[in-house]
């Protein structure tokens, strides 16, 4: 397995930096739903914007978007159905995106360092999540209560309320 990395400077908020492991694919070739060879995408800044091509890599099962300038995620971030870890601390995020959800995979999301208030309740579909990190965040009671020490036994009690969040406003 190679490394490789790639430079964009285009102006100041793009991406500066974006290393992917393995070979190369086309956006083009994703879109077409081609299978490719990347399971790890680590991405470092200052991204300001979320580079939404990224969620048309539907077989990535890392991705590392920490220490930038994000404000948000983009919806399209629900297409990654194939990610185990999502590490987005470090950022600016104040909410995540309602798609969140459908990464049904995901056993370790990674969120310290943001701007996070409160979780949207489609997370409770995150049954096979395990890490939980949400330090460092200027959570609202109702979250903080379940999260507790972020232990996995903490995470289970965060996605059953979510999920009991999730199906009395439906």
């Amino acid at each position: 397995m190679h490394h490789q990395e790639f430079m964009y400077t285009k102006n100041s908020g793009a991406l500066n930096q974006l290393t992917m492991q393995s070979r190369i694919m086309s956006e083009d070739e994703a879109k077409q739903g081609k299978k490719s060879d990347w399971y790890r995408v680590n991405l470092s800044g200052p991204v300001r914007n979320f580079p939404k091509g990224i969620c048309n890599l539907k077989y990535i099962t890392t991705l590392v978007i920490k220490s930038n300038n994000l404000e948000r995620l983009p919806a399209e971030v629900g297409n990654l159905t194939n990610l185990l870890v999502l590490d987005a601390s470090q950022n600016k995020i104040r909410e995540l995106p309602l798609s969140i959800g459908e990464l049904v995979s995901l056993r370790a999301l990674i969120l310290n360092e943001n701007k996070i208030e409160d979780l949207p309740s489609e997370c409770g579909f995150l049954l096979h999540l395990r890490h939980l990190n949400l330090q460092s965040n200027p959570l609202r009671q109702s979250i903080a209560q379940y999260y507790g020490d972020g232990s996995e036994q903490a995470v289970r009690r965060v996605i059953r309320h979510l999920m009991d969040l999730y199906y009395m406003f439906r």
